[in-house]
């Protein structure tokens, strides 16, 4: 994905850094059992095509360690969107349900 570059709306400058995110992310909330969640900054990102931006983000350091962690520790299987790789929802093994 390709960050949008922003400008000044009085000058028509470039403006270096975003407002609203970090490198094209911002923060949403800190879950308990994810830790703290992302998603894309609508300014800067176009919404991924295949899940239409509900792909979220955590501060784990790589997918494979964070999806292994997840289940061993809370039966949880994320499911992940093929094209941007964020998490589209969460499976429950314990209840055989969709966590909320």
């Amino acid at each position: 994905m390709k960050i949008r570059q922003h400008f000044d709306t009085a000058t028509g400058t470039p403006v270096p850094d975003c407002p609203h995110c970090i490198g094209g992310y911002r923060a949403l909330y800190l879950d308990p059992v994810l830790g703290a969640v992302f998603d894309t900054c609508p300014t800067c990102l176009d919404n991924c095509p295949t899940c239409h931006g509900d792909g979220l983000w955590t501060d784990a350091c790589c997918l494979p360690h964070l999806v292994q962690r997840l289940y061993a520790d809370h039966r949880l299987t994320p499911l992940i969107c093929p094209r941007c790789h964020g998490i589209t929802d969460l499976y429950d093994a314990h209840t055989g349900t969709f966590r909320p």
